[in-house]
């Protein structure tokens, strides 16, 4: 067994031994305190990221949704000129056909008015004819 000054002497180079260890024990406690400074501010700029993103986020959504009800929107326009332009080609056939008839009532007109104007013609000069016949 060992004496008193043998265990002091051992406890001593243990203390001498274990000093530098507490020492770096210190630095590093002090090197992870630093690190959970650096941590902690890591952690609060990574929540205001993540508000920012959420921000955004919901920012896209609203656009989102108003694009959809953009081309809906464009959707029905596109639908009612569609529906204008069968129209309009409906309106140009009924016009075309009524701008038909009336050509042809017009050149009916002009026919007649042309028969009557020889009509005219010929009992205006059978008219002439009688009247020479009636002063000789």
């Amino acid at each position: 067994m060992l004496d008193e000054k043998d265990l002091q002497a051992i406890a001593q180079l243990m203390d001498q031994k274990l000093l530098p260890i507490g020492s770096r024990l210190e630095r590093i406690e002090g090197r992870q305190d630093r690190m959970d400074v650096k941590l902690d501010r890591i952690e609060s700029r990574q929540d205001r990221m993540d508000v920012k993103l959420d921000r955004i986020e919901s920012r896209q959504d609203q656009m989102d949704v108003r694009m959809d009800r953009m081309e809906s929107r464009q959707d029905r326009m596109d639908s009612r000129m569609d529906r204008m332009e069968s129209r309009q080609n409906q309106m140009e056939k009924q016009m075309t056909a009524r701008f038909d008839y009336l050509m042809e009532a017009i050149a009916k007109v002009d026919r007649r008015l042309v028969y009557n104007t020889q009509l005219l013609n010929k009992t205006d000069k059978e008219i002439m004819r009688d009247m020479d016949i009636l002063r000789a």
